[in-house]
């Protein structure tokens, strides 16, 4: 009667190790497919600014120094373009009179973009624009060598996670 009773005993001990042991395993496969798994950061920008993907809404244009970074454009970041000297960034237009966490990507228009253009040797940054001022202050500035605009949805070619 001891033995079958220590017997079920060790029958439940590995029961209760194999179940924390799947618990583990799925907790890990959620982990890794998760939305901060997908962030990612574009570094190639001139003059120490990069793109940053913090999550679905939040693509924002960050100026890094080192170990300190500064948010320049925030969140809803759709496209970009640059050069050796000037970024150009076109988002989703944001009310700004509503609180950060109740403007979401999916409640906007979007047909309704805002432009800027940065100055990244002087750190200036220029804008809101609607399309077309955008494009008369880039001819103003006789900026011709713009590349052509990257998308951040997908993650652009050369981010990394």
């Amino acid at each position: 009667m001891y033995i079958k009773r220590n017997g079920s005993r060790i029958i439940r001990l590995i029961v209760l190790i194999i179940a924390i042991l799947i618990a583990l395993l799925i907790a890990i496969l959620m982990l890794a497919f998760s939305q901060a798994f997908q962030d990612w950061t574009y570094d190639k920008l001139p003059n120490g600014y990069e793109i940053w993907r913090i999550n679905s809404e939040d693509i924002s244009l960050l100026k890094t120094d080192g170990d300190s970074s500064d948010l320049r454009i925030d969140r809803y970041i759709l496209e970009f373009c640059y050069n050796d000297s000037y970024i150009g960034i076109k988002r989703l237009m944001a009310d700004e009179n509503l609180p950060y966490q109740e403007a979401h990507i999916e409640d906007m228009d979007p047909s309704n973009f805002s432009y800027y253009l940065v100055d990244t040797v002087n750190d200036v940054v220029m804008g809101p624009y609607t399309a077309e001022e955008y494009e008369n202050q880039i001819e103003a500035l006789k900026i011709d060598t713009m590349c052509d605009w990257i998308k951040t949805v997908p993650m652009p070619e050369g981010a990394h996670y």
